[in-house]
C-alpha cells in the first residue's frame, strides 16, 4: 500500500427525531469516521471472511464502541 491508506466510513446518526427530522425524513444524515491502517486491514479480513461487505463490518464496530462509552 501506498500514500494514505486509511479508509473511511460512514455511519447514519441514531436519535430521537425531531419535528424537523421527520420533515426531512428523505434525507439520510452520515458521519465520517477515519480508521487507521490496522484498523482498515482487520476490517478488510474479517469482511473477506464472513463474506460481510466491509460498510456493515465498520458500522457494526462503530455501533458497538459507542455502546461501550455510553456505559462508562
Amino acid at each position: 500500500m501506498s500514500g494514505n491508506s486509511y479508509q473511511k466510513y460512514k455511519m447514519q446518526r441514531v436519535g430521537k427525531p425531531s419535528k424537523v427530522l421527520e420533515a426531512r425524513r428523505a434525507s439520510v444524515s452520515s458521519v465520517h469516521v477515519t480508521a487507521s491502517e490496522e484498523i482498515a486491514v482487520k476490517i478488510q479480513r474479517i469482511s473477506d471472511q464472513s463474506r460481510i461487505p466491509t460498510q456493515i463490518i465498520a458500522t457494526e464496530a462503530i455501533r458497538r464502541g459507542m455502546a461501550v462509552l455510553v456505559k462508562c
